[in-house]
């Protein structure tokens, strides 16, 4: 099982790497074809692919191999496919699948969150409280996100909100699917103690990190 379980850290990790490594690929390519538009974007992209590693320097805390792959993911397939190379115009389901897709991650972050303050013995939660806060944490940073998508529209004269009322609201519905799909996927984990996706994640943050919370709760 072990090795089963290294094999799979490897190639998350391997994966990883190659798409960070196609970011600068793509940044140095901007730079030839003189493109300071996509430039941003694959640089955008590449830092934000990054910022996990920085997370785990500053704070000591380890981030499980399969969180960073799927971080990675996203930020490149919405960043640099999405708004670099103009995918949310191409292909027409790109940005449901991503909203969707961010608001299930941006929930498992939320209750993360909570669970590692319930570890710490920092506070008391009741399922329904996981629920609730995991949903509104992933819904806020959607919101972000929609003023992330109206700032690079306004400064690089893009179209990702579709100059459009009606798109950035889909939006932030596809937010509200996903985001009540981590609700419940973090009520079951609080309820029965493991539900899918969730489980395996939050079991190997807590036991990469559990010295350190051990050291704090004490």
């Amino acid at each position: 099982m072990r090795r089963a379980e290294s094999i799979t850290h490897l190639i998350f990790l391997g994966i990883s790497y190659i798409l960070q490594g196609s970011l600068v690929g793509a940044a140095i390519s901007a730079v030839i074809m003189q493109k300071w538009s996509l430039l941003f974007i694959s640089l955008l992209a590449l830092i934000a692919s990054l910022l996990p590693l920085f997370f785990q320097r500053r704070s000591k805390i380890l981030i499980p191999v399969e969180f960073v792959f799927f971080l990675t993911l996203f930020i490149y397939l919405s960043i640099f496919l999405g708004s670099g190379l103009r995918y949310y115009d191409k292909v027409w389901w790109w940005d449901v699948m991503l909203h969707t897709f961010s608001g299930v991650m941006l929930g498992f972050v939320g209750f993360l969150i909570v669970h590692v303050l319930y570890v710490s013995k920092k506070v008391q939660m009741s399922p329904i409280f996981v629920a609730l806060f995991t949903f509104c944490f992933a819904l806020a940073l959607g919101a972000l996100w929609e003023i992330y998508e109206f700032g690079v529209d306004n400064f690089f004269k893009t179209n990702m909100q579709l100059a459009s009322l009606s798109d950035t609201m889909l939006d932030l519905i596809d937010d509200c699917f996903g985001a009540i799909l981590a609700a419940a996927l973090g009520f079951i984990y609080v309820k029965k103690g493991r539900s899918p996706f969730f489980y395996h994640l939050t079991h190997d943050f807590v036991q990469m990190n559990l010295s350190r919370f051990e050291k704090k709760s004490g």
